[in-house]
């Protein structure tokens, strides 16, 4: 994703500077980077190359890499754990080897490059379903190595997304904090489809096991930046028929935190996407200065 760029002096450095900026805005449109191979029909879009502007020379490279890096898309699909390993994705350890996996597939590129990458496409890398925990630590990875607001995410992934799990004893230590932990960033997702197939499945059932409860559309997650955990999913999308009156009550407090965070946030309030997408998931990163979240293995 870095291209290797020559020592000599540019001309272009001694132009105005309106007109040098003028010149990087037409020489360097918004290019899709990739570093893995897709399965989905429909996507990533093919790269037209690295621009011809970022190999003139060191100086002008300085100069037009990170305005190239902030406007490029990030395509990446979320690691496929061995099959041993499909349905058993309970433990951080575990779930660690998806993050270290990531780590070794974006080990050549430049970490402050990737700090600059706002937009992320997530597609598909396989035929059959995604484990939603893949999906879970590879948001957590982006969160925490780019500096992504906003990810779309894939027809063909929604479809294949399955078995969202939350901690409910991570969630509601996290809510039971004071004062609450700072937000640092939210980032939204989109797709084309409100729901996956299996959560609209399951919706009826979990209205059912809620009694009463309020479900929301809108699914959220809580992240703590740079803590080693996967992103926490709003305990009410995990609501199980043998939950008894304690889980309940841990959980309603543990909801109170993101529908706070939900209803101090303006595009989750207004709920305005681009047009065709949907708004499908919000994402708060937290500023992990205050407080360490804790996961039930240590609770």
């Amino acid at each position: 994703m870095t291209p290797t760029a020559p020592n000599d002096g540019p001309g272009l450095l001694n132009l105005p500077e309106e007109i040098f900026h003028q010149i990087l805005d037409l020489a360097l449109p918004t290019q899709h980077l990739c570093l893995q191979r897709m399965i989905d029909p429909v996507g990533p879009h093919p790269p037209s190359g690295i621009p011809g502007v970022l190999r003139v020379s060191k100086a002008l490279y300085e100069h037009a890499a990170p305005i190239f890096y902030s406007r490029a898309v990030l395509d990446v699909a979320p690691l496929r754990p061995p099959s041993y390993l499909f349905n058993t994705l309970s433990g951080p350890s575990l779930r660690l080897n998806l993050r270290t996996g990531l780590d070794i597939l974006f080990a050549s590129c430049n970490p402050s490059h990737l700090a600059l990458l706002a937009t992320v496409d997530i597609w598909s890398s396989q035929y059959d379903a995604v484990n939603a925990e893949a999906y879970e630590a590879l948001l957590g990875w982006l969160v925490d190595n780019t500096g992504v607001t906003h990810i779309h995410v894939s027809n063909r992934l929604m479809t294949r997304l399955r078995k969202a799990r939350t901690d409910l004893n991570a969630t509601w230590n996290l809510a039971s904090r004071t004062p609450p932990p700072t937000l640092a960033r939210t980032v939204y997702i989109y797709s084309s489809n409100p729901r996956t197939p299996w959560e609209s499945l399951r919706k009826a059932e979990l209205n059912q096991n809620l009694k009463g409860r309020y479900l929301p559309t809108l699914q959220s997650h809580i992240h703590q930046h740079r803590s080693g955990n996967d992103p926490f999913l709003d305990p009410r999308w995990d609501i199980r028929r043998s939950d008894d009156q304690h889980r309940l009550r841990m959980m309603d407090e543990a909801a109170s935190c993101f529908d706070a965070l939900m209803a101090a946030d303006p595009i989750c309030s207004t709920r305005t996407p681009p047009v065709g997408r949907y708004l499908y998931h919000v994402l708060f990163v937290l500023d992990p200065s205050h407080h360490t979240l804790r996961t039930s293995q240590e609770t």
